[in-house]
């Protein structure tokens, strides 16, 4: 029998190639190495939804990115702003004490008001996962954590 050599198998990921060209992916994998805080920017359907930051765990070329030790910012409309509007609370169940049966614990939103009728919520997360269709904007965040 003659003997063949084995073929060593390509192995091709995100980390492997950004290593070895410069641009955007190569400096997403910098802020992973160096453990760099960044701000990433959230959008929605009519602009920026608000924005995120933490510590990037992991990505990939679609530019999902996992991030730990995260906080979010976000702007949303107040409730019950009109009051012609009817809305009886009693209808409205909080299912937290269910929830902690079940042994899920949801993120604290603290929330401040920021003129008539916006508020912005901030929430701190162990980890989120962000798709990359909703990234706008990702920096080295230059705040002071």
């Amino acid at each position: 029998m003659i003997q063949g050599h084995k073929r060593a198998k390509n192995k091709k990921n995100v980390l492997n190639i950004c290593e070895n060209f410069k641009g955007p992916l190569k400096l997403l994998h910098e802020f992973m190495q160096n453990k760099t805080q960044v701000k990433i920017y959230i959008r929605n359907n009519h602009g920026i939804r608000g924005y995120v930051t933490g510590y990037i765990e992991i990505f990939d070329k679609h530019w999902n990115v996992t991030l730990k030790d995260a906080e979010e910012f976000y702007r949303r409309r107040k409730f019950q702003y009109c009051e012609s509007a009817n809305f009886d609370e009693s209808s409205v169940e909080d299912c937290s004490a269910r929830l902690k049966k079940l042994g899920i614990e949801l993120p604290e939103v603290n929330v401040k008001s920021i003129n008539r009728k916006n508020v912005e919520c901030r929430r701190k997360l162990p980890q989120i996962l962000i798709r990359g269709e909703q990234i706008a904007l990702i920096t080295r965040n230059i705040e002071p954590p």
